[in-house]
């Protein structure tokens, strides 16, 4: 599930699929967040992802079973970015020449 497509509602009125994916995608984005800091993924441990989002360590294995199956979420969820911006790119003219500027920016600031 994309980032922007979760429904923001007040906590008490969201389904318990509703919280489950906002609780996945809060996992995901304090993992982008801590290396956005500039820590490699790798030296990420369970534990300090889970305080980052504000949950308790074991709720992350409710969402993802290792910190590589994080990981690829994060992939996908960096691929989907990256096909978003550069759809926006071609439809609003940009260049091909200056699709890779583009790329380059989105990766280096994840």
């Amino acid at each position: 599930m994309n980032l922007s497509s979760t429904t923001l509602r007040a906590p008490d009125i969201l389904t318990r699929s509703e919280r489950k994916d906002l609780t996945r995608n809060t996992l995901i984005q304090s993992a982008l967040n801590l290396i956005g800091q500039g820590r490699s993924f790798t030296s990420l441990g369970i534990r300090e992802i889970a305080r980052e989002a504000g949950i308790v360590p074991n709720a992350f294995y409710r969402h993802f079973s290792t910190t590589d199956e994080l990981g690829l979420a994060l992939v996908e969820e960096v691929g989907i970015t990256l096909r978003r911006l550069l759809r926006e790119a071609r439809q609003a003219g940009v260049a091909r020449t200056k699709w890779f500027g583009i790329q380059s920016r989105c990766i280096t600031n994840i």
